[in-house]
């Protein structure tokens, strides 16, 4: 599946810019598509400045938010590697899959820190940082602008753990073709 695909929050933003994106805060929050992926442009740069580079594997120990969906969307852009980690594991097990799919990163909310120290405490490698560390509440400005607006379909866009119900969980490797034709089935099936 060679090929390549427009940055498709970029395009849903251009396409339709005042169309609800996102509902978040028990329905308290709701951001179009222009704001979203505007505050994505901000996020991939202040992870840029923070040293976030193309190919690292970032994990993820958050709760779902409107900050989650940003970074989700800004390591794209980067080009990072997305490891979303499961909230409910321990400690240990957070960092056995830390150590396993060698993360570069681990951002974490303020409910998970003690987890996120904890399971990182004998992997020097690692850097930690705090969600509040990169933005927090207030979305300062930033001139960043991603390389290319364009996705490869090939490229590797995140390792998903399995449940490991024999042994240790797997790392599951999703390409953005990956998560592109999902998305499409999805929206073929469902009205």
């Amino acid at each position: 599946m060679d090929g390549w695909l427009p940055d498709w929050l970029t395009q849903r933003a251009r396409i339709s810019p005042d169309r609800l994106a996102l509902i978040f805060d028990d329905g308290d929050e709701h951001w179009t598509f222009a704001a979203l992926d505007e505050m994505v442009t901000v996020y991939a740069g202040l992870l840029d400045a923070f040293g976030v580079n193309a190919g690292q594997r970032v994990a993820m120990l958050m709760v779902n938010c409107g900050t989650f969906v940003v970074l989700v969307h800004a390591l794209s852009r980067l080009g990072a590697v997305l490891v979303p980690l499961n909230t409910r594991l321990a400690a240990a097990e957070i960092g056995w899959q830390l150590r396993d799919v060698r993360a570069s990163w681990l951002f974490y909310d303020q409910e998970h820190a003690e987890a996120a120290t904890t399971a990182a405490h004998d992997l020097p490698e690692l850097r930690l940082a705090s969600v509040d560390e990169i933005g927090g509440e207030a979305i300062p400005t930033t001139d960043w602008r991603p390389d290319t607006n364009r996705f490869n379909l090939n490229a590797l866009h995140s390792i998903i753990y399995t449940s490991g119900t024999t042994g240790h969980p797997k790392g599951v490797l999703l390409t953005y073709g990956n998560h592109w034709w999902s998305a499409i089935g999805s929206a073929s099936t469902w009205d």
